[in-house]
């Protein structure tokens, strides 16, 4: 069953790849929103300021981990500082171009952190992630 979840986050300083990642959302059809932010500081703001009907909360983000000025480890440590505050649960997948297995070892120990795919995004990968954490979904694809 193809799903879709009403909003993703794409945060990564490279504006290229967020254009190429929200092609792929869209022709996809996992999401009926899509927010893009090429700064992880201006995403916190975002995403600790109160949520409203015109203002919604992301059902997933999916982060880039090397950034300048906040890569995406810092972008979680102060995800998680903020949601002593209460912020609501959000699904994190890290990208990463990398290899390296002491990334993915990090991803599994962080609570926060949902799991890790490799860049490009593909239709695979965002298979994988709705199977994972959006199973009980119940909202369709629109044709």
């Amino acid at each position: 069953m193809d799903r879709t979840v009403p909003c993703i986050m794409l945060i990564d300083d490279d504006r290229a790849t967020t254009v190429y990642n929200e092609i792929i959302i869209e022709e996809h059809g996992a999401a009926k929103n899509i927010i893009i932010y090429n700064s992880p500081e201006e995403a916190l703001i975002y995403l600790t300021t109160p949520f409203t009907d015109k203002k919604i909360s992301p059902d997933l983000i999916l982060l880039d981990i090397n950034m300048p000025r906040m890569d995406g480890w810092e972008f979680i440590e102060a995800y998680k500082e903020a949601q002593k505050e209460g912020l609501a649960n959000i699904t994190i997948v890290m990208l990463s171009t990398t290899a390296d297995k002491r990334e993915y070892e990090m991803v599994e120990t962080n609570e926060l952190l949902s799991g890790i795919k490799s860049k490009p995004l593909s239709f695979e990968a965002l298979d994988e992630i709705l199977d994972i954490h959006f199973n009980n979904l119940s909202l369709t694809k629109s044709s």
